[in-house]
């Protein structure tokens, strides 16, 4: 009964000898359609299409690497009523995954979302946010002569893949000396050996973590380090056809294509139909089959080859936004958990005489009974000195910062203050801190 039911609607090719009489194909998805060849050209319209209707899972295939598979499916459009060819179409997942076996060495870009990938050879690695140390409280001056040193550092030993990545008012630009007026504010990122920071008072302090090859990440008076972590291959297709900006010291890459945070899918869809306009061609999909591909292609479903890609992209968080002058929009805040759920008035007053604009509070109240407000983004040390005029005014306050990974709780404990604010300066009240980090993975360069 089931198999009739799988079947409705579909030419019926009986009798002895018949070409469907004589399949007998594994029926799993992920290994349906590698086979050997002349397998799908000596297979009739008819019998593919009650082979795939027997499929319980969905069936994966690159439109331009499985071309047989592809010529086939065009046959069996053809000889099929567009009902039964719908219900066939749900079943197939076609895609168009590019796997590199080489690359550039070391060539950090930003992709269309503001994060970060390196193309390092064939291997894909992501900036380790999750572990990292953090010196704060430096003078700007500093850090930017520290900044200078290691790049002269790097001019003088030929060190490869020593570089600035920096936002200016024109874009992204590669360089390997700070630009005039170049101020940071979490859109710079030195890339450099861990031997070309020794000796330095704030990098070299920031850099004692093992790691081989570092990403610092710039703030005003803050240097945040992080190593680097091998993310997966299926990361190729994103990052070779959908980074905005790749390593080219002739070139500045503005950044105005970022996607926005409440449009991003869309967006993002209309960057595959683009690139589905060259590839569907190049591939020689029938002319037929385009229309039916794009669709499946571009589809919501989960497992659809544009959510498929948008939920990698995902996977690197945003670090450059299209204004130069601030971190990207979801980094811009500083957010401050305060005890027994005080008036709201109260908060407000209280910030304001602080010298805090634009904070908000946070609607309704927590199960833990506590008032959340948020704050514009500050530098560490204003960050810091507001959590400690809150602790006093309201009891013990729980900071975070989540592009910096910190959450710290200022007073009202036995021991004063828990949390992680040690790695960034919250131990003293001025100075460079630093503080060892847990052990992490190490970056793979190889």
């Amino acid at each position: 009964m089931k198999s009739r039911k799988q079947t409705r609607n579909l030419p019926q090719e009986t009798g002895p000898g018949s070409r469907a009489t004589l399949v007998y194909l594994d029926t799993t998805g992920d290994s349906f359609v590698d086979k050997p060849a002349g397998c799908w050209d000596g297979m009739s319209p008819v019998a593919l299409a009650q082979l795939i209707e027997r499929v319980d899972a969905s069936i994966p295939f690159h439109i331009g690497e499985h071309h047989e598979f592809v010529r086939a499916l065009a046959r069996m459009k053809r000889d099929l009523s567009r009902v039964a060819w719908d219900r066939i179409l749900k079943k197939l997942e076609p895609a168009a995954w590019i796997s590199c076996g080489d690359g550039p060495q070391w060539c950090p870009r930003v992709l269309g979302n503001g994060g970060v990938a390196i193309r390092n050879f064939h291997r894909v690695l992501g900036v380790d946010l999750g572990n990292g140390a953090s010196v704060s409280g430096a003078p700007p001056s500093r850090i930017r002569r520290e900044v200078e040193t290691v790049l002269r550092r790097a001019a003088k030993t030929s060190e490869p893949g020593v570089m600035l990545m920096h936002h200016s008012s024109e874009g992204v630009i590669y360089t390997e000396r700070i630009p005039d007026n170049c101020v940071f504010r979490g859109q710079s990122f030195l890339f450099v050996p861990a031997s070309l920071v020794r000796g330095l008072r704030v990098l070299g302090a920031a850099g004692g973590s093992g790691s081989e090859d570092l990403i610092f990440r710039l703030f005003h008076d803050t240097v945040c380090v992080y190593g680097s972590y091998r993310h997966s291959d299926d990361a190729d297709t994103v990052v070779e056809n959908f980074a905005l900006a790749r390593f080219d010291l002739e070139w500045k890459f503005p950044l105005m294509k970022l996607l926005d945070t409440g449009k991003a899918w869309p967006q993002f869809v209309e960057w595959i139909n683009d690139d589905l306009d060259e590839e569907l061609m190049n591939y020689g999909v029938p002319i037929s089959l385009q229309k039916d591909f794009r669709a499946q292609m571009t589809a919501v479903t989960p497992n659809s080859w544009a959510s498929r890609l948008f939920a990698i992209l995902n996977e690197f968080p945003p670090l450059f936004s299209r204004d130069p002058l601030y971190p990207p929009v979801t980094e811009r805040y500083n957010i401050y958990s305060l005890p027994g759920e005080p008036a709201g008035k109260r908060v407000t007053r209280t910030l304001s005489a602080l010298g805090v604009k634009r904070a908000k509070l946070a609607e309704g109240a927590s199960s833990e009974r506590t008032r959340s407000v948020t704050v514009p983004f500050h530098d560490l040390v204003q960050a810091r000195n507001l959590a400690v005029a809150l602790s006093k005014r309201f009891g013990a306050v729980r900071l975070t910062i989540p592009h910096l990974g910190l959450d710290h709780l200022q007073g009202g404990t036995d021991r004063g203050e828990t949390g992680n604010g040690d790695w960034f300066g919250f131990a003293r009240r001025s100075g460079v801190i630093s503080v060892a980090p847990p052990a992490r993975r190490t970056s793979l360069t190889a």
